[in-house]
């Protein structure tokens, strides 16, 4: 139990999930004038779509990370939609893409993990590192017994790379 509790520690982490937000958008590839903006539709209507461009990524965006909408939407926009508070509209925000009125839903804060709920992937690692002990010991063992060694006309970078191999095994 102890050892799972060290090997969740160190996992913690990457088993934490991130802040996400939840948006939709109206998109617009040239830009909005304020006559536009005027018939986008008021909140929550503006998610039901309908208005604007077609927008490949679709409307609406449920629980995103920082990460994801900057990776989709730049650096720019995730900062104004993370800026904003649950029920703002915000906009015109630039994007790659063009401009978005944007309708804030939901924002989650992070949560750390607990190991109650992600004792599966601790459970999981930890094998994983047991396989590897027994894996390497059973190499170390083999190359004991056997004493390998390349071929007589293996090439000089191939003997190299096979000689550093065996050293690490044997360490």
């Amino acid at each position: 139990a102890m050892q799972l509790q060290e090997i969740f520690a160190e996992m913690s982490p990457s088993l934490s999930l991130p802040p996400s937000i939840s948006f939709c958008q109206v998109y617009s590839r040239v830009g909005w004038r304020q006559t536009n903006i005027a018939r986008v539709p008021a909140n929550p209507k503006i998610c039901e779509g309908g208005t604007g461009d077609a927008f490949a990524l679709g409307t609406r965006f449920n629980s995103w990370t920082r990460a994801e909408v900057e990776s989709r939407f730049g650096d720019r926009f995730a900062a104004a939609v993370f800026a904003a508070e649950p029920g703002a509209r915000i906009g015109p925000v630039e994007s790659p893409y063009g401009w978005h009125i944007v309708l804030i839903l939901e924002k989650l804060p992070g949560k750390a993990a607990d190991f109650a709920s992600r004792r599966a992937d601790v459970i999981r690692e930890w094998e994983r590192r047991e396989r590897e002990v027994a894996r390497t010991e059973l190499l170390k063992e083999l190359v004991e017994r056997y004493r390998p060694r390349p071929a007589p006309e293996t090439d000089d970078a191939l003997r190299a790379e096979i000689e550093v191999a065996l050293a690490h095994i044997q360490s």
